[in-house]
C-alpha cells in the first residue's frame, strides 16, 4: 500500500523512463484498512506528547477521585468512600486502555472518511538510486531519497517516514520483504527494527 498522510508531493510521470537511473525497483501494492490502521497506531505509539497526555490524565483522574474521600468524610457521606476508592483503582488500572480505544475509534473514522476510496485499489511505487516514484489514486509523485528520514520494519509492513511528514506504507504481503529490505540497505536507507512491535 502506498499512502501519503499529509503534505504535497512533486508532480512526476513515473512512466517517463528518460529520467530514471539504471537501478530501479518496481512494486505494485494494494492497500487494506488494516494497513492504514497499523500506520496510525504505530505513529501514535511513538508520539511522546500523546503518551505524556495519557499518563497525565490517568494520574489526575485517579487523584481527583482520591481527593473526594476527605470531602465525603467532612460532609458525613461515609457511604461514598468505598465506591470512590473502587473508582480510583479502576481508573488507575484501566484508563490507559480506554484512552487507546478512544484514539483507535478516532483513527477508524479518519480512515473511512478520508481513504475509503483508496482501500483495495492498486498503487505502484519505484525506488531508484536518487528518487522514490509513486502512482496511485492520490496522483503521481517524485520524492528525493535524501528526504527519507527512516524506515520502520514492522511485522507486516514497512513504514517509510519522510522528513516532510509523509508516510509511505508498504505491506509485506505484496512482495518479498527480505529482498526489499536488502535493496533498502543497498540504497543506504536507515532501517529501524520494529519486528517486536504489537498493535
Amino acid at each position: 500500500m502506498l499512502e501519503y498522510i499529509k503534505g504535497p508531493i512533486l508532480s512526476y510521470n513515473i512512466f517517463d523512463t528518460s529520467n530514471q537511473t539504471e537501478t530501479t525497483m518496481r512494486y505494485t501494492v494494494k492497500p487494506s484498512f488494516s494497513d492504514y490502521m497499523t500506520q496510525r497506531l504505530y505513529t501514535y505509539s511513538k508520539d511522546k506528547k500523546l503518551l505524556a497526555k495519557k499518563k497525565r490524565q490517568r494520574i489526575l483522574l485517579t487523584l481527583g477521585f482520591l481527593l473526594l474521600i476527605p470531602y465525603f468524610r467532612f460532609t458525613g457521606e461515609t457511604g461514598m468512600i468505598i465506591p470512590t476508592i473502587i473508582f480510583s483503582v479502576i481508573t488507575f488500572l484501566f484508563y490507559t486502555k480506554y484512552f487507546d480505544m478512544r484514539y483507535k475509534k478516532h483513527f477508524e473514522n479518519v480512515i473511512y472518511q478520508n481513504y475509503a476510496l483508496r482501500i483495495g485499489t492498486k498503487a505502484r511505487i519505484e525506488f531508484t538510486e536518487e528518487y522514490i516514484y509513486s502512482n496511485s489514486l492520490a496522483g503521481e509523485g517524485k520524492i528525493y531519497n535524501h528526504h527519507l528520514s527512516y524506515i520502520a520494519d514492522l511485522p507486516k509492513q514497512f513504514l517509510i517516514f519522510l522528513k516532510m511528514g509523509e508516510v509511505i506504507i508498504l505491506p509485506k504481503r505484496d512482495f518479498d520483504a527480505d529482498q526489499l529490505k536488502r535493496e533498502f540497505e543497498a540504497l543506504g536507507f536507515p532501517i529501524i527494527d520494529e519486528l517486536d512491535w504489537k498493535e
